[in-house]
């Protein structure tokens, strides 16, 4: 057996060279004449085979194909952006945005009266209360006379439940058609009645006065 270091005679059962005192690999002491020993720790390679490196090779990502992963992420982000942005604008379209408070309802109402908008004065009462509403809006506007609003408005709103709210009228100022003008407050016990209907509060004809 011979010493892959140093080429030395061994005894085929030796472990280490009996000149440079190398370790013998039995592997590479018997292998076959003109196959060239490998160094110690060095992995087995047919003849003609690529040896390569001892260092474990790690390929390198061209600048291209980085780039276009960077882009790729961004655009990923600003996907994620919007869609978050849609899903917020959604959820205050049907909840906060699409479902006003109590004293935004009244606010609507005198809007609609100051607008004279009945279609949108309507739609503040459920459905089955609109032919009652429209007799009280046509009462209330006939009241004020062309060109006759509500001005200043200023509302208290009384949460007596989760169910049932009054809107008083704390303080305006009415100017009819005529040019007259009155100013209201609390004690005129001007108020608007409503009712939370399955999270969404509507108008209630019965007790509704915002006419003196």
């Amino acid at each position: 057996m011979k010493c892959p270091k140093c080429g030395a005679d061994n005894p085929d059962n030796a472990r280490f060279c009996s000149l440079c005192m190398e370790t013998i690999d039995r592997a590479d002491a018997f292998a076959p004449a003109g196959m060239p020993a490998r160094e110690p720790g060095e992995a087995y390679a047919a003849p003609g085979e690529w040896r390569g490196d001892r260092d474990t090779l790690a390929p390198q990502v061209s600048e291209v194909v980085t780039s276009k992963i960077r882009r790729f992420r961004v655009k990923v982000v600003l996907y994620a952006i919007v869609i978050a942005a849609v899903v917020v604008w959604l959820v205050l379209s049907f909840t906060v945005w699409g479902n006003p408070s109590a004293g935004k309802r009244s606010g609507q109402l005198m809007d609609a009266v100051n607008d004279r908008n009945m279609d949108a004065f309507l739609e503040l009462f459920e459905e089955h209360d609109r032919t009652a509403a429209e007799d009280k809006y046509r009462s209330v506007v006939s009241y004020l006379g062309d060109g006759g609003r509500y001005e200043e408005v200023s509302l208290v709103v009384d949460h007596q439940s989760n169910y049932e709210a009054v809107a008083y009228i704390d303080y305006c100022v009415i100017r009819t058609g005529g040019g007259s003008s009155r100013e209201i407050s609390r004690s005129d016990n001007l108020r608007i009645i409503l009712e939370n209907q399955k999270g969404r509060w509507y108008v209630v004809p019965r007790g509704t006065d915002i006419v003196p």
